[in-house]
């Protein structure tokens, strides 16, 4: 029972609402947290209870401490659930580790949590910048302050200033200072059999990083493909993304991915898909969403596992997947793009970058990476 309780405080501290299998080999351990306590033993009984509490204490931080607020300022339950469908999933995700810290914060101090104090919000980003948060996370940490107090958080001079200083101490740097070849990974493909003779797992892993390279597009988008939105014409094939995305925004058009014939059938993720489609129609039931596990039960997969597949196809054709993750097609994708001669324009829109965006030029823009070996190899090889 103690291994568990530990188990449960060191594994799932940060779970909430959540259903939890616990693996014991202990029939009376089972009963008792099965029916959270028994009678026979008061110290199994208390033990018992105690993850109850102390998942209540881990409820009481986070988004339930922000409603808890909304709450006491007045706001009603259909008000606090409409301020919360205004964010998206992932956003709730990264600024739930910044209420934590808040109210963790607030706690210590002893700092009323229905109003905020900007000498308080000070001390808080300047705490968490002492603590080895980056710039990024400030400005996402004053975004989270910013929903619970409003817009002038986040636009108050002093606050803005303290983040434009935590940008100039630690200043974001690009993920990567080179990329790789696409070339390097569709000759792999080119060296696989037609798509007819390819294993289900193959096949998967061939669509996924075809889609990558050629849309440029995030892993997050290529798994919100709904097989309903695909369309088909005599150029190629269409597929609309109606579901929000990162980048999606009231009055920003979501984005549409196009695929082109191409003349090299191993190499064309048309006719790739096409072929992924017809090889999972039977597995399929009532299931829409494109990418399927090619294990059974053969459900609807997450990006994660998209990235996965797609880093072992960048294993599978030489790339350093210690250095290079999944996410790293944009990057080799649009940097090959540009070098091609492909307008910066196109690019743009292509991988869903707004017009005036500059996150290519500063992030993604970058050179193959070079053999560090040349140099001394051209001097030994005179």
């Amino acid at each position: 029972m103690q291994a568990a309780f530990f188990g449960l405080k060191v594994f799932a501290a940060d779970l909430r609402m959540s259903d939890i299998l616990l693996r014991i080999d202990n029939s009376t351990t089972i009963a008792y947290v099965n029916k959270m306590g028994g009678t026979r033993s008061k110290k199994l009984n208390a033990l018992a209870k105690r993850p109850s509490s102390t998942s209540s204490e881990a409820k009481s931080c986070g988004r339930d401490r922000v409603r808890q607020t909304f709450a006491l300022k007045g706001m009603s339950k259909d008000s606090i659930d409409l301020m919360f469908a205004s964010i998206t999933k992932s956003s709730l995700r990264q600024y739930e580790g910044a209420w934590k810290r808040w109210f963790e914060f607030c706690d210590r101090k002893k700092i009323e949590t229905t109003s905020i104090n900007i000498l308080e919000a000070q001390q808080f980003l300047a705490e968490q910048f002492n603590n080895g948060a980056s710039a990024g996370t400030i400005n996402s940490y004053r975004s989270a302050l910013a929903f619970i107090f409003g817009e002038e958080v986040a636009h108050e001079t002093s606050i803005k200033r303290l983040c434009k200083g935590a940008s100039k101490l630690r200043p974001p740097q690009p993920k990567y200072d080179c990329t790789w070849d696409p070339k390097i990974v569709l000759n792999l493909f080119e060296s696989w059999p037609q798509n007819k003779e390819l294993s289900l797992e193959n096949l998967t892993l061939k669509l996924a990083t075809l889609l990558a390279l050629t849309t440029g597009h995030r892993i997050q988008t290529l798994s919100l493909i709904d097989i309903l939105n695909i369309t088909k014409s005599d150029n190629g094939l269409t597929i609309k993304i109606p579901a929000p995305i990162k980048t999606s925004a009231v009055g920003r058009k979501q984005p549409a991915l196009h695929l082109p014939f191409y003349v090299n059938e191993k190499i064309c993720v048309a006719r790739t898909l096409e072929h992924y489609m017809a090889s999972t129609q039977e597995l399929r039931v009532k299931e829409t969403s494109l990418f399927l596990s090619f294990k059974k039960p053969h459900q609807a997969v997450n990006p994660q596992s998209i990235s996965r597949w797609i880093k072992k196809t960048l294993n599978l054709s030489g790339i350093n997947t210690e250095v290079f993750s999944a996410y790293s097609t944009r990057h080799a994708a649009t940097s090959a793009a540009k070098r091609l001669g492909v307008s910066l324009d196109v690019i743009k829109s292509t991988a869903g970058w707004t017009e005036n965006s500059r996150t290519f030029a500063r992030f993604y823009d970058l050179p193959i990476a070079a053999d560090k070996n040349e140099f001394a190899i051209a001097i030994l090889n005179q």
